[in-house]
């Protein structure tokens, strides 16, 4: 909770005006009625949830390490790490927002989850294949080298 309270307040300025204890308390009413809610099948959803939970990790990850072998070099240098607060001079990182929600696109064509079954999924094997992880890390490391391309052409800073 303390976590979840820290990252509330650093999504926006305005969200600094909340009071951290604020968060803290509507984190836990989350979290009481979601594990009220699963207790009957505690271990089904937390293997889905932890499932869906690495689909999203593959998808960063995959930004992460293509924005640094690609377009920063490998190098430590082409970072400005003095610039990490002010919103006008970062860059508006469209390319990595894109590249997510093909990736997302890509994990839920290729789930297999109790709860629901992707079109790919199901097409390869009529058993519980997961192709989620996998498809979401291919479909997100193809397309943002592409929108990132695209953003530098046109956004000249």
């Amino acid at each position: 909770m303390y976590s979840l309270s820290l990252s509330a307040q650093v999504i926006a300025p305005i969200f600094k005006r909340i009071p951290r204890a604020f968060y803290t308390v509507i984190g836990t009413g989350i979290y009481l009625s979601f594990a009220v809610f699963t207790a009957s099948r505690f271990n089904d959803v937390l293997a889905s949830l932890l499932t869906v939970i690495s689909y999203s990790t593959a998808i960063f990850i995959v930004i992460v390490f293509e924005d640094h072998l690609i377009f920063r070099r490998c190098s430590y240098k082409n970072y400005d790490f003095s610039i990490w607060d002010n919103r006008k001079i970062l860059p508006i990182s469209l390319p990595a927002m894109l590249a997510g929600l093909v990736g997302v696109v890509g994990a839920v064509l290729g789930m297999s989850q109790t709860w629901f079954h992707g079109p790919i999924s199901t097409a390869i094997a009529k058993t519980n294949l997961d192709l989620g992880f996998e498809l979401g890390f291919i479909f997100s490391g193809i397309t943002y080298p592409l929108f990132r391309c695209l953003e530098l052409y046109f956004v000249k800073k």
